[in-house]
């Protein structure tokens, strides 16, 4: 669904409704994902996960080559390196189902139950800070540590977003009313 609204769809505002309900097929195909890998099999989830990573490397070279030869038509490279294109939509689901093939002994209930915050802050962190720190360095070099920074800032942040939530919560039973208005239990 993703892909075809990227191909069939030009957006002037970034971030419009059509541009924001291609990420809806991200969602059915995790469901979709998560329900049907359900045995554990490490050497298929890192064959999985390290698939993904390639084709997101392919990528990432491929755009690093036709920057450096000037050949940075963003239209044409978003179609293939954009959110919502079939190589970027394979190696999410690739590294997605390897995740979930994967079986991890340490806790990461914590950091699960704040990926979906964590996501949605990321962009808005990547804008800041691509505006803030300008550096001309390696790109090599830059593109790794702004990485970093945006997750760990987006972690803090969506740390203090579910804290403010739940303090909100206590305190209205937002949560509660939300699920009673929509007929859901709470």
């Amino acid at each position: 669904m993703s892909t075809i609204g990227l191909f069939t769809s030009s957006h002037e505002l970034m971030w419009d409704p059509g541009y924001s309900f291609e990420f809806v097929g991200y969602f059915i195909m995790g469901s979709i994902m998560g329900q049907t890998t359900d045995r554990k099999n490490n050497k298929k989830g890192i064959g999985m996960v390290l698939s993904g990573f390639l084709v997101m490397m392919i990528l990432s070279w491929l755009l690093y080559i036709n920057g450096t030869n000037g050949i940075g038509n963003a239209y044409t490279l978003s179609k293939w390196t954009g959110a919502g294109s079939p190589p970027v939509a394979i190696a999410s689901v690739l590294i997605f189902t390897g995740f979930s093939k994967l079986d991890v002994k340490m806790d990461f209930s914590k950091l699960a139950g704040m990926c979906f915050t964590i996501y949605l802050f990321h962009a808005g962190v990547w804008d800041v800070i691509s505006k803030i720190i300008t550096v001309k360095m390696d790109s090599r070099i830059v593109i790794p540590m702004m990485v970093l920074l945006v997750f760990f800032l987006s972690w803090a942040l969506s740390i203090v977003w579910h804290r403010f939530w739940n303090v909100m919560d206590n305190r209205w039973k937002l949560s509660n009313r939300l699920c009673s208005r929509i007929g859901l239990k709470s």
